[in-house]
Protein backbone atom coordinates (compact mmCIF):
# COMPACT_ATOMS: atom_id res chain seq x y z
CA UNK A 1 0.00 0.00 0.00
CA UNK A 2 1.64 3.30 -1.07
CA UNK A 3 2.21 5.84 1.66
CA UNK A 4 1.93 9.62 1.45
CA UNK A 5 3.65 12.09 3.73
CA UNK A 6 2.05 15.28 4.92
CA UNK A 7 3.66 18.04 6.93
CA UNK A 8 1.74 19.31 9.93
CA UNK A 9 2.51 22.99 10.39
CA UNK A 10 3.72 23.72 13.90
CA UNK A 11 6.96 24.35 15.66
CA UNK A 12 8.85 22.12 15.51
CA UNK A 13 7.52 20.79 12.22
CA UNK A 14 6.58 17.12 12.14
CA UNK A 15 6.07 14.84 9.17
CA UNK A 16 3.79 11.83 9.39
CA UNK A 17 3.33 9.01 6.91
CA UNK A 18 -0.21 7.90 6.11
CA UNK A 19 -1.63 5.50 3.56
CA UNK A 20 -3.43 6.69 0.44
CA UNK A 21 -6.82 5.56 1.73
CA UNK A 22 -6.42 7.54 4.96
CA UNK A 23 -5.20 10.58 3.01
CA UNK A 24 -8.28 10.29 0.77
CA UNK A 25 -10.51 10.22 3.88
CA UNK A 26 -8.68 13.20 5.36
CA UNK A 27 -9.07 15.19 2.13
CA UNK A 28 -12.79 14.31 2.06
CA UNK A 29 -13.14 15.49 5.65
CA UNK A 30 -11.29 18.74 4.89
CA UNK A 31 -13.54 19.35 1.86
CA UNK A 32 -16.66 18.54 3.87
CA UNK A 33 -15.56 21.07 6.49
CA UNK A 34 -15.51 23.79 3.84
CA UNK A 35 -12.08 23.30 2.33
CA UNK A 36 -10.02 23.71 5.48
CA UNK A 37 -6.33 22.70 5.44
CA UNK A 38 -5.56 19.03 6.06
CA UNK A 39 -3.88 19.90 9.36
CA UNK A 40 -7.12 21.52 10.62
CA UNK A 41 -9.20 18.52 9.55
CA UNK A 42 -6.74 16.19 11.28
CA UNK A 43 -6.77 18.23 14.50
CA UNK A 44 -10.58 18.31 14.41
CA UNK A 45 -10.79 14.54 13.91
CA UNK A 46 -8.39 13.93 16.79
CA UNK A 47 -10.23 16.32 19.11
CA UNK A 48 -13.59 14.78 18.21
CA UNK A 49 -12.40 11.24 18.80
CA UNK A 50 -10.72 12.27 22.05
CA UNK A 51 -14.04 13.67 23.28
CA UNK A 52 -15.94 10.55 22.16
CA UNK A 53 -13.43 8.19 23.79
CA UNK A 54 -13.66 10.16 27.05
CA UNK A 55 -17.43 9.92 27.02
CA UNK A 56 -17.35 6.21 26.19
CA UNK A 57 -15.08 5.63 29.20
CA UNK A 58 -17.86 7.25 31.28
CA UNK A 59 -20.30 4.81 29.64
CA UNK A 60 -22.17 7.63 27.87
CA UNK A 61 -24.42 6.86 24.92
CA UNK A 62 -24.53 8.74 21.64
CA UNK A 63 -27.91 9.15 20.02
CA UNK A 64 -28.79 10.53 16.60
CA UNK A 65 -32.18 11.99 15.88
CA UNK A 66 -33.02 11.30 12.25
CA UNK A 67 -35.06 13.60 10.00
CA UNK A 68 -38.13 11.42 10.47
CA UNK A 69 -37.89 11.89 14.26
CA UNK A 70 -36.60 8.39 15.05
CA UNK A 71 -33.66 7.96 17.40
CA UNK A 72 -30.71 5.63 16.85
CA UNK A 73 -27.77 4.85 19.10
CA UNK A 74 -24.32 5.15 17.55
CA UNK A 75 -21.91 2.45 18.67
CA UNK A 76 -18.15 2.67 18.25
CA UNK A 77 -15.87 -0.27 17.58
CA UNK A 78 -12.95 -0.51 19.97
CA UNK A 79 -9.69 0.72 18.39
CA UNK A 80 -8.02 -2.65 18.97
CA UNK A 81 -10.84 -4.35 17.06
CA UNK A 82 -10.44 -1.90 14.17
CA UNK A 83 -6.70 -2.57 14.12
CA UNK A 84 -7.33 -6.32 14.03
CA UNK A 85 -9.79 -5.95 11.16
CA UNK A 86 -7.41 -3.73 9.18
CA UNK A 87 -4.53 -6.17 9.65
CA UNK A 88 -6.68 -9.00 8.30
CA UNK A 89 -7.46 -7.16 5.06
CA UNK A 90 -5.42 -8.02 1.98
CA UNK A 91 -2.65 -5.51 1.26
Amino acid sequence: MPVEQIAISSAPERVISISEDILRELKWLADTMGGVPLSVALRHAIATDSYIQGELKKQSQFLVKKQNGSMQEIRWTEAKEVEKILKSLPS
